[in-house]
């Protein structure tokens, strides 16, 4: 219906470059840093990270917009605690569910044909490397020569990975300035993890995957 309001289910954000969200690595000769991964290897943004980057997006986008104050503290509350009386609530982004019910098929398929536990069980391993790879790093002194110690190696989820994170709202009606508010914080949202001195973690972020409508909602050019 024309003019219908439409309340956001979900963030889509593309990574457009390399990106590290990571947890100190259970392996330190593989690597230093590894992603955040569920059980099946498949990479995730943990929730908290991209509430955190949301707020912090706000907080920019608040010295333009200074009217949407309000709607800012109403999504977002006034603490960067996950609890509280915040309205938005941000999930995992995840990738497409049609990619977890095959990695599970896959997986659990893999632990049925192993019975005995000391058999190695490879699969979830594979899946996290099809969508990361190994970045290595090293800081340098003023004459540009490695600095003896600062060698490390870390995992990146690969740039062009897409995530969808489900968007929930707590208590009270959804109106215009919060749907705006929260366009605004997508456009503001430019990246995501660790690294962005060296370009990693570069993001695109819409409204329910749909980016030009985000920017026409940001910016004032449509109210639905």
């Amino acid at each position: 219906m024309s003019g219908e309001t439409v309340v956001p289910s979900f963030l889509r954000i593309k990574l457009l470059s390399p990106a590290v969200v990571g947890v100190a690595s259970s392996d330190p000769l593989d690597v230093d840093l590894e992603v955040t991964a569920d059980a099946l290897g498949l990479p995730y943004l943990p929730r908290h990270r991209l509430a955190a980057r949301l707020r912090d997006a706000a907080d920019d986008v608040a010295v333009a917009f200074p009217d949407m104050a309000g709607a800012f503290h109403d999504l977002l509350g006034s603490s960067r605690r996950l609890t509280g009386t915040r309205m938005l609530h941000v999930g995992h982004g995840e990738l497409p569910r049609s990619v977890q019910a095959a990695a599970a098929h896959a997986v659990l398929s893999e632990a049925a044909s192993t019975v005995d536990s000391d058999i190695p069980r490879p699969l979830a391993a594979r899946i996290r490397a099809a969508y990361t790879e190994v970045l290595a790093s090293t800081a340098r002194d003023d004459d540009g020569a490695p600095i003896p110690g600062t060698f490390r190696r870390i995992r990146a989820i690969r740039a062009g990975t897409v995530f969808a994170a489900p968007v929930a709202f707590r208590r009270g009606t959804v109106g215009a300035d919060h749907r705006r508010a929260l366009a605004l914080m997508c456009v503001a949202l430019e990246q995501i993890g660790s690294g962005s001195s060296r370009g990693l973690g570069q993001i695109e972020a819409s409204l329910d995957g749909d980016l030009e409508h985000t920017r026409d909602l940001a910016f004032g050019r449509s109210q639905t």
